[in-house]
């Protein structure tokens, strides 16, 4: 992923390559630390502060984001948007993007095209977990199935035509 190894001006590559800053600077600051787990959002200075209120530093785990909504800057602001699990998204687009704290908000190219790397990254992140997860889930009901074929509950039979609709 070009994230973790393509070096550019507003980011830096730490550990190795195991975690990312980057440092936004054109529509508020921000400072943004990405790990294979994590992304930690620090949003800083005063438009910030008028924008977003006196927030702190927000830590979001990426198995907790159920979406990433980007807007690329033109006649205004860019945005990415972390959507979070129970949570509702803003659909105010720039206008709630500005003052959303899961919100972060960019103005020239090189920023969005950071802010596009996140977001891919972000996405693939989530289908890896998601292709996990339902990995887990297809053993565990070929499990419970041959578990009710050893204990007698269903005939072999069944167990086939049950095992092939599983597997699709």
């Amino acid at each position: 992923m070009d994230l973790f190894t393509k070096k550019e001006k507003g980011k830096e590559i730490l550990d190795n390559g195991r975690k990312v800053i980057i440092n936004l600077k054109s529509n508020g600051k921000f400072e943004i630390e990405v790990t294979q787990s994590m992304i930690k959002v620090s949003p800083k200075g005063f438009i910030n502060a008028v924008n977003k209120g006196l927030v702190g530093q927000k830590t979001y785990k990426i198995e907790n984001l159920t979406g990433v909504q980007y807007k690329k800057p033109g006649l205004t602001t860019g945005y990415i948007q972390f959507v979070l699990m129970g949570s509702r998204e803003s659909k105010r687009g720039v206008t709630g993007a500005v003052h959303d704290e899961n919100s972060i908000t960019f103005s020239n190219k090189k920023e969005a095209l950071l802010m596009l790397d996140l977001k891919e990254f972000i996405e693939n992140k989530m289908n890896s977990i998601q292709t996990k997860n339902s990995n887990f889930s297809t053993a565990d009901e070929l499990l419970k199935l041959k578990q009710l074929l050893d204990s007698g509950v269903i005939t072999e039979k069944e167990f086939e035509a049950e095992k092939r609709k599983i597997l699709g």
